[in-house]
């Protein structure tokens, strides 16, 4: 089962391009480099506000695009090809893309009896949306000689257009491991500023404690310094009463000894 060369692509190819131009400057070496076709569907990431929205869309010429980290997409090819009965096809997509993370989930053969443009199945595997657009040369495909010719061949209606058949089952946001992450991410920040909040409450509650307490503990001085002068003015107060009780006591002491012994007080007036 030899594979085509570059010799025989150009000799014989042009008959298994049908629709989107065949061109000799689009073999590389051994394959034959097919295009960003006109459709596509991209599954939505997180970022997307109505997922269950999410469709395939028409892509204008040189329309651009991204795939989402994390995310798939089905892509159609620009070319139609018709695979005789004589030789199978093999695709693959260029280095440069598949090194950014691009991956072909797909099949890796076309059938013989083939006819129709080809739908990639790809998933961005990179840690960043990779763009893409109409007619860019993403695609390559080899072709291979059978041992003899068969029966055995692809019987389809050509495929011109993405098949909704395919899309439904994937319809509605993939959780990728970049968006499990920047969830992961926002959760943490989400609880550092709710922290950072709470220390903020719990600081000031403590200032406001301190000062209610420092006021607190102003006015209970104030309040004790005013009672312990009010003790002690009714102390001097209380010393003064006593103080003038016991002169006056001394003083009816004195007049009722006068009273009381009036002889004895003129004996002793008398006496030489």
């Amino acid at each position: 089962m030899p594979f085509w060369s570059g010799e025989k692509l150009e000799a014989e190819l042009a008959s298994c391009i049908t629709t989107g131009g065949y061109g000799a400057e689009n073999i590389d070496c051994a394959s034959y480099t097919l295009h960003v076709g006109p459709e596509v569907f991209i599954t939505p990431d997180h970022y997307e506000p109505n997922p269950s929205q999410n469709t395939k869309r028409k892509l204008a010429i040189d329309e651009a695009f991204n795939i989402p980290s994390g995310q798939f997409a089905f892509l159609l090819t620009e070319e139609e090809v018709s695979i005789s009965d004589k030789c199978i096809a093999f695709i693959s997509m260029k280095a440069s893309t598949k090194f950014k993370g691009l991956v072909n989930v797909s099949g890796f053969h076309v059938d013989p009896g083939y006819k129709g443009r080809l739908v990639f199945s790809v998933f961005n595997a990179g840690p960043a949306p990779i763009k893409l657009q109409r007619g860019m040369p993403l695609f390559l495909m080899w072709l291979a000689d059978l041992d003899r010719q068969t029966t055995k061949v692809k019987n389809n209606k050509p495929i011109t257009e993405l098949n909704l058949k395919i899309l439904d089952p994937i319809h509605g946001p993939i959780f990728s491991p970049q968006a499990i992450s920047e969830s992961v991410q926002s959760f943490k920040s989400d609880i550092k500023d709710d922290v950072h909040k709470i220390d903020t409450k719990v600081s000031n509650l403590i200032a406001i404690t301190s000062l209610l307490g420092i006021l607190i503990t102003g006015v209970a001085g104030y309040q004790i310094k005013q009672l312990m002068d009010k003790v002690d003015r009714l102390t001097e107060q209380n010393i003064a009463l006593n103080s003038e009780k016991s002169i006056s006591d001394t003083k009816r002491l004195d007049a009722n000894k006068l009273t009381v012994s009036p002889e004895k007080n003129m004996a002793t007036s008398k006496a030489p």
